[in-house]
């Protein structure tokens, strides 16, 4: 895997409880929150402009 789909390596691992603090698994789900909420704008444009690349979206969240 390369890059980050909605979350870094690391933010995996916090999440996942096998690094950092509660605190910083906090700020992480705050961020994810942000990023699902921005998902709404990709997911226009991709209908307007690459309904092709939302089927496959749409395949991979089910």
């Amino acid at each position: 895997m390369t890059g980050r789909a909605l979350l870094t390596k690391t933010e995996r691992e916090v999440l996942t409880r096998a690094r950092g603090s509660d605190a910083y698994r906090s700020t992480v789900r705050t961020r994810l929150r942000r990023r699902i909420g921005e998902l709404e704008a990709d997911v226009a444009l991709l209908e307007a402009h690459e309904p092709e690349l939302l089927d496959r979206l749409r395949d991979v969240i089910k």
